[in-house]
């Protein structure tokens, strides 16, 4: 007996043969041949052209009575089950009475690879967009994300729905609920409709594929204080707008009404997914009764959908091999274990996630991952608005829940030792990208060593404590010529933090606020010695890793009016409670107060290299006063070093030339032999780093040989200063030309466009600076006329519109030229 392309042994058919016996539906015969897993997780198409005729023997049995064939179009792909009658090359058709025609394109959508990679990642499981597992292990842990986000409700039993009871309105209304669980299929704007207008029946269209899936609510119920929605669904396909509204508008129209929202047939198919699913959990017998022609629906229901269960993101796509290269992993590998992904020790394997990937869109969606390089980059799932974007209307699957997946930090990598692998030492990307945060613009593909990254990042961290300025010897620092801190007279906190520096805030982008959280963190915790008189931070990076920070003399340097701190730090590793962590704090004399703060791991390790670092200018026991030599001495016994904070803020404009000026090799650093030829501006160690580089030059150097420049007159008087000294008897505004520190070379200048800019350009103004904010000057209308009109219509052409970034060149005291249509590459945005 052929079933829905299945040929079954004698036994099964009997079992069909007999419940048709006994008067059993189509819809019942389906329901039953789930259970025993014949058709895993799909929707089968059981044709039942001659309902009347049920209870036929089998012997006897038409082939309309029999299942759909899959045609091998595999589990996800479904055949329209809203029509009867033989099937054609083209769908399938049915002879109706006033002798019209119906007629369904055969439906074989089916998910591609990535929409299912995308979706789970945006359900919290990690798996890397160029992961290799199998495409039916994606789909599986497709649904059981689906079922570990169902409310978190776990169904070990079949049940009946209408034998629940029904919800109760002064519990709250059912789209409220929903809303609570941060999800939404069915989206709330749905429940409103069904709950304020009394609303059953929802038509789901995508427009473009003639596609319609119909949802018609019967009850709502009650499950366990949940509500639960026991509902039926179809799907309806059409090869012409006219016979798809034909059909929709006789199988979908119910006397209590309906509504229609757009959804792409990838949401449908989601959606599907999920009803089918959750049709697997309801009674054989269930039937409710309210439907007069039930076995063209599926009968299925809907709880509110919430983030997966964190004990189930263990399981979901995981096996025994890496991830990535396929590569079998035995108890020995000690995989790299990132929530629910394993990677073997591969270092192109383990560190992937490491690696900064673009905005993805899917649908609806935006898969956001900012340009971050180190573990605790955060991923997110936007809404996309289709009046911004110039999509189509779409419903979201999902309500924003904000930040999704918190983090892709190492959690349970194990060792034999029993800790995790605390990578030490900041990796070389780690380095590039602190840096960049710090306005240092290094490009992401240089190939400087790790050993001249980290020389350029200690001197980066002298020039923002100041501590050229502060000390006469560079080598180190004797504690013991300064007074102790006056906490009476001054407060800490307000010392601490340098108003005149501001941390940091002005200099970050794209998410590189590594040294702005730093300041951040150390400012929390002066803060909280000054108001609780705590001594002791533990910054936790909830990584089985924390960086403990003891305080243990303050010191007054510069005239008094800055604190230096001495401290003590380590790094315990393993402990996961915090109980565990303060009992390996605490010593025979306990700390006056610890604070935890929580910390990414980037973070802290940033922060004890700048510890390190400055514990090299205190050279131990040679510096350190007599005074604290005891309590020195104790910490060192429990595996304490020590080193000294200081405040920390913005670089000035004269060090970050020194910084970001490159004395060797554009792409590696080391000594130059010659230059680029064309451009005469970029200097290389030799051929194979001009060939690697010429790729990303290539933009720069065609510009510079044969780009169209042109040249602006910049003024240093803002808008207000400009309107009062074009009054008539106003005294003129003498300014000096700013300084030169780029000399003969070619620069960045960013152009930044005033919101709500109208009006003729003659009468624009438009904000220049520089890198290094060396300078902040005024391009005016009025002094560029057509060059300003081009600087324009390069804005309205730009993405943002608002601020764009050009290569320059000073020409005259307050002249440059620039080339508009070349676009920096690899730039440190600022």
């Amino acid at each position: 007996m052929l079933v829905d392309g299945v040929e079954f042994d004698d036994t099964l058919s009997k079992l069909v043969a007999n419940l048709q016996e006994v008067g059993a539906s189509q819809r019942k015969i389906r329901q039953i041949l789930r259970e025993l897993k014949i058709r895993a997780l799909s929707d089968p198409v059981m044709d039942d052209s001659d309902s009347s005729s049920e209870t036929s023997n089998s012997d006897e049995q038409s082939p309309d009575d029999e299942l759909g064939d899959d045609n091998d179009h595999g589990r996800d792909e479904y055949l329209d089950n809203s029509y009867s009658g033989g099937y054609s090359d083209h769908g399938y058709s049915d002879d109706s009475e006033d002798g019209s025609d119906y007629y369904c394109a055969f439906d074989c959508f089916e998910f591609s690879r990535e929409d299912t990679i995308h979706i789970l990642r945006g359900m919290q499981v990690n798996i890397t967009p160029d992961t290799k597992l199998d495409v039916s292990l994606l789909d599986f842990g497709l649904r059981d994300a689906l079922r570990s986000a169902r409310a978190n409700v776990k169904f070990s039993f079949e049940f009946d729905p209408s034998a629940l009871p029904f919800w109760n309105h002064e519990k709250g209304g059912v789209a409220e609920a929903f809303n609570v669980a941060r999800q939404g299929i069915p989206s709330q704007e749905y429940l409103d409709l069904v709950e304020k207008d009394g609303i059953d029946c929802v038509r789901f269209v995508d427009e473009k594929r003639l596609r319609v899936l119909g949802i018609w609510i019967t009850s709502i119920r009650d499950f366990d204080g949940k509500p639960i929605v026991p509902m039926t669904y179809s799907v309806v396909n059409g090869t012409t707008e006219k016979i798809l509204k034909d059909r929709v508008s006789k199988l979908f129209n119910t006397k209590k009404g309906h509504t229609e929202m757009a959804l792409t047939i990838v949401e449908q198919r989601l959606l599907e997914i999920y009803l089918a699913d959750n049709q697997t959990n309801l009674s054989s017998w269930y039937d409710p009764g309210e439907l007069e022609d039930d076995d063209e629906y599926t009968f299925s229901f809907i709880l509110p959908l919430g983030p997966v269960a964190p004990e189930d993101l263990q399981w979901i796509c995981q096996r025994n091999r890496c991830s990535r290269c396929e590569k079998t992993m035995g108890p020995e590998a000690f995989p790299y274990i990132y929530s629910n992904a394993q990677y073997c020790s591969q270092r192109k394997c383990h560190i992937l996630l490491r690696r900064p990937y673009p905005a993805l869109a899917y649908g609806p969606f935006i898969l956001w991952i900012p340009e971050c390089e180190n573990k605790s980059a955060e991923l997110y799932l936007r809404i996309n608005k289709p009046e911004k974007a110039g999509r189509d209307s779409q419903i979201p699957m999902f309500l924003p829940s904000g930040r999704l997946n918190p983090s892709y930090e190492l959690e349970e990598a194990y060792f034999e030792n029993g800790f995790v692998d605390p990578e030490e030492e900041l990796q070389r990307d780690d380095l590039i990208y602190i840096l960049r945060g710090m306005k240092i613009n290094i490009p992401p593909w240089t190939r400087l060593s790790a050993r001249k990254l980290e020389a350029r990042l200690k001197l980066a961290l002298d020039a923002a404590q100041r501590y050229p300025d502060l000390f006469l010897d560079a080598g180190r620092v004797e504690l013991d010529q300064f007074p102790r801190w006056d906490e009476k007279a001054s407060s800490l906190s307000k010392a601490f933090d340098l108003p005149e520096r501001n941390s940091f805030t002005t200099l970050q982008d794209n998410g590189e606020m590594t040294m702005t959280s730093v300041c951040g963190y150390l400012s929390r915790f002066i803060k909280c010695i000054d108001e609780t008189g705590a001594d002791t931070a533990i910054f936790d990076s909830e990584n089985h890793r924390v960086l403990v920070v003891k305080v243990i003399r303050v010191y007054a340097i510069n005239k008094e009016t800055i604190p230096l701190f001495l401290v003590a730090f380590k790094v315990i590793q393993g402990l996961c409670r915090q109980q565990d962590i303060l009992e390996e704090v605490y010593s025979e004399k306990g700390p006056k107060g610890i604070i935890f703060i929580p910390m990414p791991q980037l973070e802290q390790q940033l922060l004890e290299f700048y510890l390190e670092h400055n514990h090299d200018r205190l050279l131990a026991n040679r510096t350190i006063p007599e005074s604290v030599m005891l309590p020195v001495n104790k910490l060192s016994n429990q595996g304490y070093n020590f080193g000294f904070i200081l405040p920390l803020g913005d670089i000035s404009s004269k060090e970050l030339r020194g910084l970001n000026e490159s004395a060797g090799c554009r792409l590696c650093g080391e000594k130059t032999k010659s230059k680029c030829a064309a451009c005469k501006n970029v200097e290389y160690c030799g051929k194979a780093c001009q060939t690697a580089d010429w790729k990303k030059h290539k933009p720069f150097c065609h510009a510079i040989t044969s780009g169209l420049w042109h040249r602006i007159e910049l003024s240093p008087k803002p808008p207000s200063v400009q309107r009062a000294s074009s009054k008539p008897g106003s005294d003129p505004v003498v300014e000096r030309p700013p300084e030169n520190p780029y000399s003969d070379n070619y620069h960045v200048l960013k152009f930044e466009r005033p919101t709500g800019t109208k009006g003729p350009a003659s009468k624009q103004v438009i904000l220049v600076s520089d890198v290094v904010k060396s300078f902040t000057l005024y391009c005016y209308g009025a002094d560029n006329g057509m060059v300003f009109e081009d600087v324009v219509d390069t804005f309205d052409k730009n993405v943002d519109r608002k601020v764009m970034y050009r290569w320059a060149k000073r020409v005259g005291d307050w002249e440059w030229k620039t080339c508009l249509k070349c676009v920096p590459d690899g730039l440190r945005t600022w």
